[in-house]
């Protein structure tokens, strides 16, 4: 093929393509290589090279990459680049990861029961914990390993070329789709779409192939019909695929190939190069050998792999609606979902494939079902003639002699078998109880709504074991259930690990050490590489409890275990040896622990010396057997230079991404223990953020600069004029227009010269702006200003009821008085808050209310979270925040919104406008000093249709602050901390009438009064009201906003008439009711 100049191809798609590679490496939970192998590139620190001299975050040579890789792509002087290309092709390799363990000891005196059937029963032998001295694996799994700059060239594909095979797919084939973007067919541009995405998101995909079926089969038993299931899973489908690149050329068009000809050319030839590797390992099996020329395996672990994997068997999904006709059918990639009613097991065939075209009777008399099962019946007759059953050919036997003597195959594709223990049949009898069909679709809600509420005090009683095991009953002797065994529970253990350390970094403080001892008896023995895959997030577990000594024990027991293998030893079924395995087991260990120690590189540094000493010993032993150089413990640096760990787990939202020193913990919630002066922006990390940042992550932060910019003020000034959120006088941008240039540097990095965009956009998130001012003068010289602003938020629903929850929670002084003396207290204060949000998502609130000074700053993120996550408006006060001597009394308040298709939130500040006097003087007697707003701001709220504010209690007792909103809200919040009920409650009562509002009160228990008041008669007027209370709980009350809409707009005499609530006041804009009726802006322009 002739190479001619590939002038599409720019710097900005080699950039692009680096950034889609990048997001998918940080959201793929299990391939920890690539992450390394990303963070190494970015940053120049290599494996196994200790980092030296200044480090910081302006990466040059990492450009010089990416403008190499351009160069050799688009040259046509190919020549040139033969060296460049075969220096990358030499690198192709293969990591290797147990899938299945086994000890000598096991299985020397407990050998499972194999049953001749080819679907196989969970059995499991009970049998303790306990040190084995050998081990072996009972199976491998082999990942494509190569350098940076191939994963880039298979993005680059996708991108020019590969998109053109998802018109080929079914509809219902959901497995790893590509997010495309909405251009006209006849377009010139990219299919996918620009920004760092690539595929669609797995949990929302896979839950559609999950549940969609089910609803399918349940309508159907309703319709007295019965349904089969049948799900099936191509074994070793990835390495069993024999991809013939003439297929793929006659797909795409000439035109297209040679305008990539060296794409094309560089993208072929990594799976030549890959397969012929893997050819000398006979990995899966003898038949890699038989792998013709002209034939590749799609690599695991490569991007481009997902996408033809999906097209390569977009025939069998043909096949399966011609010949089956199932009520539903989906595949996620090898994996197979299809319902038949009262399946009929005639079919008559036109396909092209011949073996497809055999009548059923002729193929199978009613002799040859004698010695099956009835599941493997049902899969004969209902998946006849796309599945045949054969004898299982002497290459699987060789590997897994488990299998039994006959095993399905997919028609008219090589080697295509299916997973016998994989394989699931249930048939459901219309005459039966729909009862199981809901408890299958109850148990995968459970599953996947187990996120759904925070952890709370259950995960706290709760031990490790109740998630890490689970019970296995048989149930079939005199129907009664009896213990057969039980089964670690792979779920479980991630499941409880991750809440131990959401709920560790929340809690703040230690996890208790009975829970501790548990996990590591778990993981000893088989038991530990089993679950390698856990290894980062129990070392994470570790890191965030301060668990140093059992940080070194694990450590400790995972060298041992590694180093128990047989070195040297040839594996049985696969052409290698065990001290290949046992390099990259410990390779993945140095990843796992690089990657927690960047989140508090303190951490490490006492238990270094302890690991490298232990670690030592045990390598000298096996040294002298190593066939390559062992690459582990470099720097943990490269993960915080190039933004490559778990960012969920930073505490201070995007922390991560400025440049603070680099052994700066990031676990810290104590905004004060941080260095704030080296908080600015890195600029490259901005520029290629390896994930999406949301809206509310920017403006919490930069919140917390502006406050932590406040000047150094003398401590006998008792106040000072300070309002850094929002003075525009200056001449800077409000907070939240700054937070909007960040956030779309960010994510919108391939617009920035999109004026309109980008100012559509931002009105999409939120739209700011002055409602009113007013002033008073003496002497023509201004007293006081203040400003109304309105803040509109997610216009696009509407709701005319708002289910509120008031938190009735006690709020210690001894608590924001640590926060105000720049010690916040976190400690156990947490599943507070968890009891409150999670009552807020079983009730389905829209709106929850929390008293003043309530909410720590080091949970702030936390409730962000849960304002995204379920939609809810939170509004709370935050505990005093001291920064040079000055104490701000911030009141929050988060509106969730959507912006394109991602959940997000709005965080909206305010600062207290007159601070209590008694919290005055507390404030001056510490010798601090109270900011004064300057000028007076409230803020006019708009979302989801409704108009509402917030005041603290003594801004309240201001006739004129409390008047400002008379006619343009629906409802009024106020969040105290309040000693004197009585006079606020004569404020309460009056205020509603007044401005002829729901009154919404929270206060701290102890003095109590919270309630909802609604402008109505005495004896009505409180439709909930609560004073004290031990328990922390939520009340709920639902307002009806339309009905008081419309009654506001009616005439005295129809109001007077109708008595659902009191006439409005003297001077009532009833124009105003009629506004928000229809939505509309009370902005002056």
């Amino acid at each position: 093929m002739i190479n001619i100049l590939e002038n599409d191809l720019t710097i900005n798609d080699i950039e692009t393509a680096y950034r889609k590679l990048k997001s998918m490496a940080y959201y793929d939970t299990h391939d920890l290589y690539l992450k390394s192998r990303i963070a190494s590139f970015e940053t120049g620190i290599e494996l196994g090279l200790r980092a030296s001299g200044a480090l910081n975050y302006e990466l040059i040579d990492f450009q010089e990459k990416l403008d190499n890789l351009h160069q050799a792509l688009t040259s046509n002087v190919q020549e040139n680049f033969i060296e460049y290309w075969k220096n990358l092709y030499n690198k192709i390799d293969y990591r290797i990861l147990p899938k299945k363990v086994k000890s000598y000891n096991d299985y020397n005196n407990k050998k499972r029961k194999n049953e001749e059937h080819l679907i196989e029963s969970v059995f499991t032998n009970i049998r303790e914990i306990e040190d084995e001295e050998n081990y072996e694996f009972d199976k491998l799994t082999f990942f494509f390993e190569a350098p940076v700059e191939i994963h880039i060239v298979s993005i680059l594909w996708i991108m020019k070329l590969g998109y053109h095979l998802e018109t080929d797919l079914h509809e219902k084939c959901y497995g790893n789709r590509l997010i495309l973007n909405k251009k006209k067919a006849n377009s010139t541009e990219n299919k996918v779409t620009d920004d760092s995405s690539l595929f669609k998101p797995y949990y929302n995909q896979y839950q559609k192939w999950r549940d969609e079926g089910i609803s399918v089969a349940k309508s159907y038993l309703e319709n007295k019909q019965d349904v089969l299931f049948l799900n099936i899973d191509i074994k070793d489908y990835y390495y069993s695929i024999r991809f013939n690149f003439n297929d793929l050329e006659k797909r795409l068009e000439n035109k297209q190939l040679e305008d990539y000809s060296t794409l094309s050319d560089v993208f072929k030839k990594i799976h030549t190069v890959y397969t012929e590797k893997l050819k000398k390992t006979k990995y899966p099996n003898d038949f890699i050998k038989d792998v013709a020329d002209n034939e590749t395996v799609l690599p695991i672990g490569l991007a481009s792999s997902y996408i033809l994997a999906n097209w390569y068997l977009k025939d069998f999904d043909s096949r399966v609606h011609q010949n089956i006709r199932p009520i539903y059918y989906s595949r996620y990639v090898d994996d197979i979902f299809i319902i038949t009613a009262n399946p009929d097991p005639k079919f008559d065939s036109e396909d092209n494939c011949k073996n497809a075209e055999i009548g059923f009777d002729e193929k199978f008399p009613d002799s040859y079902f004698e010695n099956l099962t009835i599941e493997e019946k049902h899969i004969i007759k209902t998946l006849h003639p796309v599945i045949t059953l054969e004898n299982t050919p002497k290459e699987l036997l060789r590997i897994d002699k488990t299998i039994g003597n006959k095993i399905f195959k997919i028609q008219c594709y090589k080697n295509l078998y299916i997973q016998p223990s994989k394989t699931l049949v249930y048939f459901f009898d219309h005459n039966s109880s729909l009862a199981l069909l809901e408890k299958f679709k109850n148990e995968i809600e459970k599953r996947s709504s187990e996120f759904r509420f925070l952890p709370d005090e259950k995960l706290a009683e709760n031990g490790f074991d109740d998630e890490a095991y689970e019970l296995v009953f048989d149930d079939s002797l005199h129907k009664v259930k009896t213990l057969k065994d039980y089964k670690e529970n792979r779920y479980g253990i991630a499941s409880h690990l991750s809440k131990k350390i959401f709920y560790s970094l929340r809690n703040g403080k230690t996890d208790n050490k009975k829970d501790v001892k548990k996990i590591l008896k778990f993981f000893k023995g088989t038991t530990n590489l089993e679950h390698f895959r856990q290894w980062e997030r129990l070392l994470t577990y570790f890191v965030v409890n301060d668990n140093k000594e059992e940080f070194i024990e694990f450590s400790v027991n995972t060298f041992e275990q590694i180093f128990n293998l047989p070195m040297g030893t040839r594996f049985k079924r696969y052409n290698l040896n065990y001290t290949r395995i046992a390099v990259d087991l410990l390779e993945h260990y140095s990843i796992a622990m690089e990657m927690a120690i960047a989140l508090n590189p303190t951490f490490y540094k006492p238990v270094e010396d302890r690991i490298l000493k232990v670690f030592k010993r045990f390598y000298h032993d096996f040294n002298h057997s190593n066939t390559r150089p062992l690459k582990i413990f470099s720097n943990w640096q490269k993960y915080r230079l190039s933004n490559m760990l778990r960012h969920n787990y930073v505490n201070i939202p995007l922390l991560n991404y400025t440049k603070v020193n680099i052994e700066t913990t990031l676990l810290e919630t104590n905004f004060s223990k941080i260095n704030m002066d080296e908080i600015d922006f890195s600029e490259i990390l901005l520029k290629y953020s390896p994930r999406r940042v949301r809206f509310c992550e920017v403006a919490w932060m930069e919140c917390i600069k502006r406050v932590h910019n406040t000047r150094e003020v003398t401590p006998f000034q008792n106040r000072i004029n300070n309002d850094s959120l929002y003075n525009e006088d200056e001449g800077n941008n409000q907070y939240l227009d700054e937070s909007f240039e960040i956030y779309f540097k960010i994510n919108y990095w391939y617009k920035l010269g999109d004026i309109s965009f980008k100012e559509c956009l931002k009105k999409e998130i939120f739209n700011y702006g002055e409602a009113f001012h007013i002033s008073e003068e003496t002497n023509n010289k201004k007293d006081w200003k203040l400003l109304g602003h309105e803040i509109s938020v997610n216009q696009n629903e509407k709701l005319e009821k708002l289910k509120v929850g008031l938190a009735n929670m006690k709020v210690e002084s001894s608590n924001y008085e640590s926060s105000m003396l720049g010690k916040p207290k976190l400690a156990n204060r947490y599943l507070q808050f968890a009891k409150i949000l999670n009552e807020a998502e079983a009730e389905k609130c829209d709106l929850v209310v929390l008293p003043e000074l309530s909410l720590p700053h080091g949970l702030v993120k936390t409730v962000m979270e849960e304002s995204w996550n379920h939609q809810r408006a939170i509004v709370s006060g935050i505990e005093h925040w001291t920064h040079n001597n000055v104490v701000f009394n911030f009141i929050l308040t988060l509106l969730p919104c959507e912006i394109r298709g991602i959940k997000d939130t709005v965080p909206i500040l305010r600062l207290k406008n007159h601070y209590a006097p008694s919290e005055e003087f507390w404030i001056n007697e510490y010798r601090r000093v109270i900011p004064k707003p300057a000028p007076f701001r409230y803020h006019l709220l708009r979302w989801k249709g409704l108009y509402f504010t917030n005041y603290y209690c003594f801004e309240l007792a201001d006739i004129i602050h409390r008047s400002i909103f008379r006619s343009k809200i629906d409802f009024l919040i106020a969040s105290e901390w309040n000693k004197d009920v009585n006079f606020y409650s004569n404020i309460t009562e009056t205020t509603s009438r007044d401005l002829h509002c729901y009154f919404i009160q929270v206060n701290t228990s102890d003095y109590g009064d919270s309630r909802v008041t609604r402008p109505k008669k005495t004896e009505s007027r409180d439709s909930l009201r609560i004073k004290g209370g031990l328990n922390t709980t939520l009340l709920v009350d639902e307002l009806d906003i339309k009905k008081l809409r419309a009654f506001q707009y009616k005439g005295f005499g129809l109001q007077r008439d109708d008595k659902e609530f009191k006439p409005t006041p003297a001077d009532y804009k009833h124009e105003d009711a009629r506004r928000r009726q229809e939505n509309k802006s009370f902005r002056k322009n």
